[in-house]
């Protein structure tokens, strides 16, 4: 694995030893060594922003602090963490209350990615960046969904069709 790790970018090699699991000995010495030969530091951000591992890289440094880590560059990935944190916050709040709202129709509803996966991945809900909400219902209540959604505020601008 190291050898592969040493044949792509350094700020990909450094990502991706900052969020793998593995013996912490060997993480920390590649890590330090990265640092030590250069990185490209707002190209390493925009990464793991792309790649959704900005909570991980974060967490990282912030749990081990690692010589060479630009201050700003601390300071930027702590403020984009704090924004996740908040965003996963409100979008749980609002799966939370749309499961409430089927459950009072009657309606079953299995949540999945989002905020279930975080928690199931990592224990942690600030650890996954999400967009959306992804919601399983069953084939024949689908269209009383999008009516509730609709009614909720949520743009329903799709056409289903039996297929």
């Amino acid at each position: 694995m190291t050898e592969l790790l040493n044949q792509i970018r350094p700020e990909y090699s450094l990502l991706l030893w900052c969020v793998r699991k593995g013996p912490e000995e060997e993480r920390a010495g590649q890590i330090r060594r990265l640092i030590r030969e250069g990185i490209d530091w707002p190209y390493l951000i925009e990464a793991s922003s792309r790649h959704g591992l900005s909570p991980l890289l974060y967490k990282y440094f912030e749990s081990d602090p690692v010589e060479g880590v630009p201050k700003d560059i601390l300071d930027r990935l702590r403020d984009r963490f704090r924004n996740n944190v908040l965003w996963n916050l409100a979008r749980t709040r609002e799966l939370l209350r749309l499961l409430d709202l089927f459950s009072q129709e009657g309606i079953q509803a299995i949540p999945y990615k989002g905020p279930v996966l975080s928690v199931m991945a990592y224990g942690d809900l600030s650890l996954r960046q999400f967009d959306d909400l992804d919601i399983f219902v069953r084939r024949d209540e689908v269209r009383r969904v999008m009516d509730l959604l609709s009614n909720e505020g949520y743009p329903v601008d799709f056409i289903l069709t039996p297929r």
